[in-house]
């Protein structure tokens, strides 16, 4: 890695040049938005196609972005791998993606972190198999998809694992969400750990649910990081997003069909698919993201690495190293940065 650990925001940066009334002004009303005059912050968010965000989805939406003085513009990508470059040359500043293609990134020397959780969709993750194949032990000596590095790669190892199995006992196809289908149709392969919309498509083609990731006991949360070279060039930036993401997550809640059907339109699937799934989602405030008690706790075990978010990006890395896909584990501190959600959910008291 290229950047150190210093490079992260600091308490000090994110107060300096103004974002100390930002803050101040966060305490308030949506309504009262508008009343202080910030000077307008660009902003590059990259999305992918996923019932994880519906707080991303209502905020540009309803327009909760350009409220909280952000000038967005939307990026949508198919993988988190795909970003990478993107956010090497700054021309994406915000992204969603998996903890472990966000590992991989930084390993990379992309300067990045962790700043906020997304919504926890692990009980999308699901095992598609061809009818015959009812439960992880009927895997052995088959040829099973999952996008090398990749969350749905950790739950394959996991699940392999759980089950009495190693990658020794399969053939781990390394295939794209957009390649796997036809492959799965054309029987060049037995199973797949994939998750919506592509899961529905397995379903048309003959695939069949086997298990999910709850059912595994397996976390694969989704994250949202930040480039580093961004929030110190705007210490409020961070803020203001997370206030337009928290009132995305309000106005989600007050009227969840709405944005479902959004989701539902991004990933071309049924609203009925969508809407059954994002029960399931969790979606956590900045405060419960913040908080000890939560699961993917940003807080807990930071930067430790014996508890919370931290503790499964640790694990993670150790998955990583095995797989050969980065030379070694650094620290988590390199990674995640709790500070922007800690000083945010102190502003809302």
């Amino acid at each position: 890695m290229t950047e150190s650990r210093s490079a992260g925001l600091t308490r000090r940066e994110i107060l300096r040049a103004g974002a100390a009334s930002a803050a101040a002004e966060l305490v308030g009303t949506r309504a009262a938005w508008g009343q202080t005059k910030l000077a307008p912050i660009p902003v590059s968010i990259a999305w992918q196609p996923a019932v994880s965000i519906p707080p991303f989805y209502a905020a540009e939406k309803n327009g909760l972005f350009e409220q909280a003085s952000l000038v967005p513009k939307y990026l949508k990508f198919l993988s988190g791998p795909a970003i990478f470059a993107s956010l090497q040359s700054g021309d994406v500043d915000v992204a969603e993606m998996g903890a472990l293609p966000a590992i991989v990134g930084r390993s990379q020397g992309i300067a990045m972190r962790i700043v906020a959780l997304s919504g926890d969709a692990s009980a999308n993750y699901t095992l598609i198999g061809r009818p015959g194949v009812k439960g992880m032990a009927d895997l052995k000596g088959k040829k099973i998809v999952a996008v090398t590095g990749s969350n749905y790669h950790f739950v394959l190892a996991k699940s392999l694992e759980r089950a009495g199995l190693t990658f020794k006992d399969i053939e781990h196809v390394n295939l794209s969400p957009g390649d796997t289908v036809p492959a799965f149709r054309k029987g060049d392969v037995d199973a797949v750990w994939l998750a919506s919309p592509w899961t529905e498509r397995l379903v048309e083609v003959g695939g069949v649910r086997v298990t999910d990731a709850p059912a595994e006991g397996i976390l694969a949360p989704s994250i949202w990081v930040a480039r580093v070279d961004w929030m110190k060039k705007h210490p409020d930036g961070m803020l203001r997003w997370m206030k337009a993401m928290e009132a995305g997550l309000m106005d989600y809640r007050r009227d969840p069909s709405t944005i479902a059907a959004i989701a539902a339109e991004r990933m071309s699937i049924p609203k009925s698919d969508v809407e059954a799934v994002m029960k399931q989602v969790k979606v956590s405030t900045f405060k419960e993201q913040v908080s000890p008690e939560h699961p993917l706790s940003l807080t807990k075990g930071f930067p430790v690495g014996d508890g919370g978010l931290s503790q499964l990006v640790k694990q993670n890395m150790e998955f990583l190293v095995g797989l050969g896909r980065i030379r070694a584990t650094y620290p988590v501190a390199d990674l995640i940065d709790p500070q922007p959600a800690t000083l945010y959910a102190k502003s809302q008291g």
